[in-house]
């Protein structure tokens, strides 16, 4: 990411999403963060998991504007990213 967007790295004020918890303490959240650093910017994506009060940070993305492979740098559950290295 550092490489894609420099040392500098920076998020947004603004964040878009969702965020679930339910009485049993489980829940989801999804997030958008727009990210920018000297050499460019971009959305981290992330996908975490509550389960008995903790929460499982599950899938982190940061999709680099002009660049056509994502940078995957969480995928607990393997999800199928396009574009992305396989292995990962």
């Amino acid at each position: 990411v550092k490489a894609a967007l420099g040392d500098d790295l920076t998020d947004s004020f603004w964040v878009g999403g969702h965020l679930n918890v339910n009485a049993n303490g489980a829940g989801d959240a999804q997030f958008g963060i727009p990210v920018h650093g000297a050499k460019g910017k971009g959305t981290a994506y992330s996908t975490a998991v509550r389960t008995a009060g903790t929460w499982s940070l599950r899938l982190l993305v940061v999709r680099v504007e002009g660049a056509d492979a994502p940078i995957v740098l969480i995928n607990e559950d393997h999800v199928p990213i396009p574009n992305a290295a396989i292995g990962i």
